[in-house]
């Protein structure tokens, strides 16, 4: 590894012919353009590499938070339906006991 080699960095990658026995190609991240190291870098930014434990941390809140909303979302609906439906049948209780009070 080269000294400057940071931990999850894209490394050093030669493709070679095994019949010809010749160098086919060679992927050094120190001569990638912009574009080829952000996606050598996309690997190690997926799995937290190098990255320590705060980013894992946001990963998994990001990962976690998504279940969390559709089950406080359910149960926020499923609430309001309930005391709605408690408000409608107190409303029908006082408009039935005013009617009977006027006769």
């Amino acid at each position: 590894m080269r000294p400057d080699h940071r931990e999850g960095a894209p490394v050093v990658t030669v493709i070679v012919d095994p019949y010809r026995r010749t160098v086919v190609d060679v992927f050094d991240p120190q001569t990638m353009s912009a574009g080829e190291k952000v996606i050598a870098w996309q690997r190690a930014l997926h799995y937290g590499i190098g990255l320590g434990g705060g980013y894992k941390f946001l990963v998994f809140v990001s990962g976690v938070i998504i279940p969390v909303f559709a089950v406080t979302g359910f149960l926020m609906w499923w609430i309001k339906r309930r005391n709605r439906r408690a408000g409608e049948r107190a409303k029908q209780a006082i408009l039935h006991g005013a009617g009977q009070a006027a006769e």
